[in-house]
């Protein structure tokens, strides 16, 4: 057809700058109350099974339904609210689609407004969360969706690695390369090494935040060889050879720390000068104890920790960071032997990790980083006044004398209310 002048549109939305259309276009679970979740009951689908966008994607009526439909949507012409509404003729506030099928009918064009944002350092794009929440991943990145909600990530082969559970707030490896290998398959076995383009792109990062900005630059490295151990076999298969074949995972061991320092080298050639902090992890607590007893960690463990962290302390000055979850009280001291400057997420929720102990036993020779806010109980569950109490009095004990970085045990997580956020950064910047 020929192309007309546009005579009496009517917009339906005013959106703001950095939506694209990852942020309308259909995604999560199909409301029950929606144009889709309507359209599908009207057809005999029970909304126990209404599924996801994801999984319906092939239904033309279902995704024209769901388009607009992102819960964090925020249309400027309807203040105060949040996800896919405007205003039909009438003035009633209805989802952008009833909206569009009611101003079509009286043969008005429609418009929506919204302005294209600016990426992020780096090659990003947008994304919306498994609950619509929009979001920028990196380039590449580009998951699979199961049509139980499920994410999946999988590498050049095909291999599903690591998948997004619904409802799960982390990835989980699913993929364990080394779970059947022998001593002799390691032999063959290549870690990958950082690359160019990372290095350059961590330079150039590292340079700017040091030469251009006040801040406190914490440079995460990583260094992992036990998780790392675990994600290749399989969590329960290397806990199982760690006690009953020592050869394979001492050689296990040996070639990851090889790669790690091999890596280290290089990463601290291009940014060593410009951070004050480096960060390592590996956890080796649960919530009751230790993964693996104190003896075997000095025996398989400790020997290839110390000659990562030596290398570290020779090729610069920032301070050493440990990230180790759960209980871990009995492995302190070696933490301080082996050079950790900084100890975190200090789990006081877990066994023998009581902040008084721990700051009058290892307080004058360790920094604590974290520990400031319970997430498991307080910050999740408690009121205003509690979480104000909780933030006070882990303050109190780990701030006497310096040596504490304020930070919760660990990530907040989704379901935390955001005044129970604010009420503990404002009780801490309060001290």
């Amino acid at each position: 057809g020929s192309i007309r002048d546009i005579e009496k549109a009517r917009c339906l939305a005013i959106l703001p700058d950095s939506t694209t259309t990852d942020h309308i276009s259909p995604a999560g679970n199909i409301p029950a109350d929606g144009p889709a979740g309507r359209y599908l009951e009207s057809h005999g689908v029970k909304p126990e099974d209404f599924n996801s966008f994801g999984s319906r994607r092939g239904n033309h009526e279902v995704m024209m339904r769901g388009t607009f439909a992102n819960i964090r949507i925020r249309n400027a012409m309807i203040p105060g609210t949040e996800g896919g509404y405007t205003r039909d003729p009438d003035g009633k506030i209805v989802s952008i689609f009833d909206a569009a099928m009611a101003w079509n009918r009286l043969g008005n064009p429609l418009a929506v407004i919204a302005g294209f944002g600016v990426s992020l350092s780096g090659d990003w794009f947008a994304h919306p969360l498994p609950d619509g929440s929009p979001a920028r991943f990196p380039r590449g990145f580009s998951p699979r969706i199961r049509d139980d909600g499920t994410w999946e990530i999988y590498n050049s082969d095909g291999i599903v690695t690591d998948v997004l559970s619904p409802g799960s707030g982390s990835f989980v490896p699913a993929y364990h390369p080394l779970k059947d290998a022998s001593v002799s398959d390691l032999d063959n076995f290549n870690i990958p090494r950082i690359t160019d383009a990372e290095l350059e792109f961590l330079y150039k990062r590292a340079k700017h935040l040091y030469e251009d900005t006040d801040f406190a630059v914490f440079g995460w490295f990583n260094g992992s060889i036990f998780e790392t151990s675990q994600f290749l076999c399989g969590w329960g298969e290397f806990m199982v050879r760690l006690a009953a074949e020592k050869e394979f995972a001492s050689r296990l061991l040996a070639k990851l720390t090889e790669g790690v320092i091999r890596d280290l080298r290089l990463y601290l050639d291009a940014v060593g000068k410009y951070i004050d902090i480096i960060g390592f992890g590996d956890d080796f607590g649960f919530q009751n104890g230790l993964q693996i007893s104190p003896d075997l960690f000095r025996e398989m463990f400790k020997p290839h920790l110390s000659s990562i962290y030596s290398t570290a302390h020779r090729l610069t000055d920032a301070y050493l960071f440990m990230h180790s979850c759960g209980s871990v009280e009995q492995l302190i001291e070696d933490f301080i032997e082996i050079g950790v400057d900084v100890l975190n997420p200090v789990q006081t929720s877990a066994a023998n990790m009581d902040p008084e102990h721990l700051k009058s036993a290892y307080g004058d020779r360790i920094s604590f980083w974290g520990g400031g806010c319970d997430v498991q109980r307080i910050l999740p569950l408690g009121n205003e006044e509690e979480i104000r109490e909780d933030v006070r009095h882990r303050l109190r004990i780990f701030g006497e004398g310096g040596g504490f970085v304020f930070a919760p045990i660990h990530n907040i997580q989704a379901d935390v209310p955001p005044q129970n956020i604010k009420a503990m950064y404002e009780t801490a910047a309060e001290l």
